[in-house]
C-alpha cells in the first residue's frame, strides 16, 4: 500500500497475512520499524518463540501506554480458562508497579519509593523495610551459590513462623556474625561457638564447646563433663575488678 508521500512505503500487507509499518520484510504479523537493528537484515526470521509482534529500531525502541493519573495500565496473560489469569500493571493511583498471578491476585508491589512487597503490600511509613515478604502461615528466605548447590537441602535459611524465628545453615560450613567488619563470633559446624576470630577450627576442641578462639580458652565439654579454663598451653587467671585473685599456670601450679 503507497504511504504518505510520492515513492514513500508506509505500510505493507504480506500475502502471508503479515504486516509492516516502515518495514518492506515483516519478521511477524505485525512490525513497526523505525530504522533497522542491524539483526537478521533482510531476513524475516529468527524471533522468539511465539512472537507475533516486533518493535524495531536502530537507537532506543519502546512501547508507549498513557491513562489518567487515577488509572492502571495492564500488560494482560491469559490461557484457556480465564483472559486475565495473569498481568503486569501500573497503578497511577498508587504510583506503583504491581505483578498479578493465578487469577489476578496481587504477589510483588514495587512502591513509588522503591520499596518491595512480596505476598503483601510493603509498608511506607518511616519505619518501612526495603523488602518486606509475607508467605502466609511461614515466610522463608533461601539463599544459594554454585559450589554447594541449590537443592531444597543446601544453603542459607531465614524466616520464622508463628512460635519461633529461624537462621539456618544447610551446610557444613561455620556461621559467621561480623560488626565493624570484623569477625566477633562464629558458629562452628560441630557447635562449638567461638568469640574473638577464626582461629578455633572443628576437632581443636570438643564440639559444642564455647572459646575465645584467639587464646582457645572459655567453657569446654567432652559431651559428659563441663570444664572451664584453656584448650591451649596459657595459665587461666580468675579476676575479681579487674585484678587477678588466682593463677593456674599451665604447669598446674
Amino acid at each position: 500500500h503507497p504511504g504518505f508521500g510520492a515513492g514513500t512505503l508506509g505500510m505493507i500487507i504480506k500475502h502471508d497475512g503479515n504486516v509492516g509499518i516502515n518495514s518492506t520484510i515483516p519478521r511477524s504479523k505485525l512490525h513497526v520499524a523505525s530504522g533497522t537493528s542491524g539483526y537478521n537484515t533482510g531476513n524475516p526470521t529468527g524471533l522468539g518463540a511465539g512472537a507475533i509482534a516486533s518493535i524495531e529500531s536502530n537507537g532506543t525502541v519502546g512501547l508507549q501506554f498513557l491513562s489518567g493519573n487515577s488509572h492502571n495500565n495492564y500488560i494482560y496473560f491469559g490461557d484457556t480458562n480465564s483472559a486475565t489469569t495473569g498481568s503486569i500493571q501500573y497503578s497511577h493511583g498508587a504510583n506503583a508497579l504491581i505483578f498479578n498471578v493465578n487469577g489476578g491476585t496481587e504477589r510483588l508491589r514495587i512502591t513509588s519509593d522503591g520499596r518491595i512487597g512480596i505476598g503483601m503490600v510493603p509498608h511506607t511509613s518511616s519505619t518501612g523495610y526495603a523488602l518486606q515478604i509475607d508467605g502466609g502461615a511461614s515466610s522463608f528466605i533461601q539463599i544459594f551459590n554454585d559450589t554447594t548447590g541449590n537443592t531444597l537441602s543446601d544453603g542459607l535459611v531465614i524466616g520464622n513462623d508463628a512460635s519461633t524465628a529461624y537462621f539456618v545453615n544447610k551446610e557444613n560450613t561455620p556461621l559467621v556474625f561480623r560488626t565493624n567488619n570484623t569477625e566477633r563470633l562464629r558458629i562452628l559446624a560441630d557447635g562449638t561457638i567461638a568469640t574473638g576470630g577464626a582461629s578455633a577450627t572443628p576437632g581443636t576442641v570438643a564440639a559444642g564447646s564455647f572459646v575465645q578462639a584467639a587464646a582457645n580458652a572459655g567453657f569446654f565439654s567432652n559431651g559428659i563433663d563441663g570444664k572451664f579454663g584453656t584448650a591451649s598451653n596459657h595459665p587461666l587467671y580468675l579476676q575479681v575488678n579487674g585484678i587477678t585473685k588466682a593463677t593456674v599456670t599451665a604447669g598446674g601450679a
